[in-house]
């Protein structure tokens, strides 16, 4: 399949134009197949790819997930036609700076603890009768406590490039 809109008679983002980019994407696929897709009536999906109608959205949703197609491509017609190739297309186009501001945000989210980053980390009660100082410490005081990067833990990753 071409990353070009199939139909350059219409606007990119009409009707016709989505339709015939839902079509060739499912070019192979019977409209029960498209219809059992994207959980709707196969009637549903030939109307919504054959006549005027415009499609849902949660149809057009629908289709890109299983079809893994990029949303961007179907209902504009620009860029990659498959998510993967999106992807590809952004990372090897991205500069280092924004590849790196990137990483932080995800290192950031995936380090902060579940309660939320203002939240801190939680501290285990004692149990009753028994004094804290004097016991063992239990399992999850051995665990490693998450690492926070906060906004000046961010510029240190940015600046060290």
């Amino acid at each position: 399949m071409k990353a070009t809109d199939s139909c350059d008679h219409h606007a990119p983002t009409s009707t016709p134009a989505v339709q015939a980019r839902l079509r060739e994407a499912t070019g192979d696929f019977s409209f029960r197949q498209i219809g059992e897709l994207a959980g709707c009536h196969p009637e549903s999906a030939r109307r919504w790819l054959t006549s005027g109608t415009r499609p849902p959205l949660w149809f057009i949703v629908a289709v890109c997930e299983s079809r893994q197609l990029n949303p961007n491509w179907v209902m504009t017609g620009v860029g990659a036609v498959y998510r993967s190739e999106a992807r590809a297309i952004e990372l090897a186009t991205a500069t280092p700076r924004a590849l790196l501001d990137r990483l932080a945000v995800i290192l950031e989210s995936r380090l902060a603890p579940t309660g939320g980053a203002a939240a801190g980390p939680k501290k285990a009660k004692a149990p009753k009768g028994r004094a804290r100082p004097g016991r063992a410490p239990d399992a999850a005081e051995d665990q490693v406590r998450p690492l926070r990067l906060g906004s000046k833990g961010r510029e240190d990753l940015r600046a060290a490039v």
